[in-house]
């Protein structure tokens, strides 16, 4: 039996992350035809046992130790240009694996501060110098800066990958660009793979209620601060309401505790401000229902907006015509893969006129079947 190591993630929180456990347990028990042991490192074992319940899948803690000498003065090279890997993981939470798999999504990207995770690439890089395959799962890839630190340590580093599972094709093409090919094969999303018979059988042309997901997150990207996102932003809302006499599904999709990734607080904020002028038009679903638990509210809607990529993917999956606001690349990658095309897909800025966005989803095609092909694991030659 082939004992696999998951690791890259710092919990399940957010409901994307839930998500890719779930969806890539399910992955390599079809891979390994079930003769597989999966273990999760995570920070948060308490909480994560409670949000993966059902889960075939063992719990430990991932250890990091962000406080090494030797990272405190990569910490400081930084500030003058100078930045180098340092191992952060414990490494002593490989003894017995046999295999390890990312499975962070996007950690292989840059961070909202323009880095690189050098870090973490220094611990696969410890993998497979211990002749241990080290692979990532369904992920996103760059873009990253043509800079020294991208020809010295990430592509030699990624060109060693054992393999790496691509979400989107353009993370494919952008690793084609950098030369990187022979590791490198498509494979959906994990969230596909997560309660696929939870869906509505058809659309409606008939637009009553809309769930609306934004984030902090995403806001800061596009707005000075998060008061002058929620103002503009419940404006947007309380102009549609009126204008397309319609209803508004709030849904959060990350519960953090920092105020800056946690949808429930923010989107609180904006129902209190929205109800005040529209009454009962709008509702929050307030409750923390995980990834599974928010599809039955998702299912209501008959259009879904979203800024979070795994709410849109829970959207779609629910069969449910959804537009995806976009502050990165991995959303425009997933939103080509479902619709064949950028169209229905956009920054955040798109949502200050979210009349224009109800009238345009009547042009979205059906994608059903697009769907039932992506969540066939068969198709892929795992």
């Amino acid at each position: 039996m082939t004992k696999i190591l998951l690791i890259g993630l710092y919990g399940t929180f957010n409901y994307g992350c839930e998500a890719i456990v779930r969806g890539s347990v399910d992955i390599l028990n079809f891979k390994y035809k079930g003769d597989c042991d999966i273990t999760l490192a995570t920070p948060n074992v308490f909480d994560d046992a409670k949000r993966l319940k059902g889960c075939d899948v063992q719990i430990k803690e991932r250890k990091i130790h962000r406080f090494k000498p030797m990272n405190f003065i990569r910490k400081l090279a930084t500030k003058v240009g100078v930045n180098f890997p340092v191992i952060i993981e414990d490494i002593e939470q490989l003894s017995d694996f046999d295999e390890v798999y990312s499975i962070g999504g996007d950690i292989y990207t840059l961070d909202h501060r323009g880095e690189a995770p050098l870090n973490y690439m220094a611990f696969g890089e410890y993998c497979l110098n211990k002749n241990i395959p080290y692979s990532m799962l369904c992920c996103s890839i760059g873009p990253f800066h043509d800079n020294k630190e991208t020809k010295k340590y990430i592509v030699p580093h990624l060109k060693r990958i054992s393999k790496i599972y691509a979400r989107e094709h353009s993370t494919i093409d952008y690793l084609k660009s950098i030369d990187i090919v022979d590791n490198v094969e498509y494979l959906p999303d994990p969230a596909f793979q997560v309660e696929k018979s939870l869906f509505k059988a058809n659309h409606s042309n008939n637009i009553e209620t809309v769930g609306i997901n934004l984030s902090p997150l995403s806001s800061l990207h596009f707005y000075t601060s998060i008061e002058e996102a929620i103002k503009i932003q419940s404006n947007s809302i309380i102009n549609a309401i009126n204008e397309c006499d319609i209803k508004i599904k709030l849904l959060p999709h990350v519960y953090a505790s920092s105020v800056v990734d946690d949808d429930f607080m923010y989107l609180q904020k904006i129902y209190n401000v929205v109800k005040e002028q529209v009454g009962d038009k709008v509702e929050f679903c307030k409750e923390d229902k995980g990834f599974i638990g928010r599809k039955s509210d998702i299912i209501q809607c008959d259009l879904v907006i979203a800024a979070r990529m795994h709410c849109a993917v829970n959207a779609i999956c629910c069969n449910v015509p959804t537009f995806f606001l976009a502050y990165s690349s991995k959303a425009k990658g997933m939103a080509e893969v479902i619709y064949g095309s950028d169209r229905f897909i956009g920054d955040l800025l798109r949502f200050e006129n979210l009349v224009e966005l109800i009238h345009l989803s009547s042009e979205i095609p059906s994608f059903r079947k697009k769907v039932e092909s992506l969540q066939d694991l068969s198709a892929y030659g795992l």
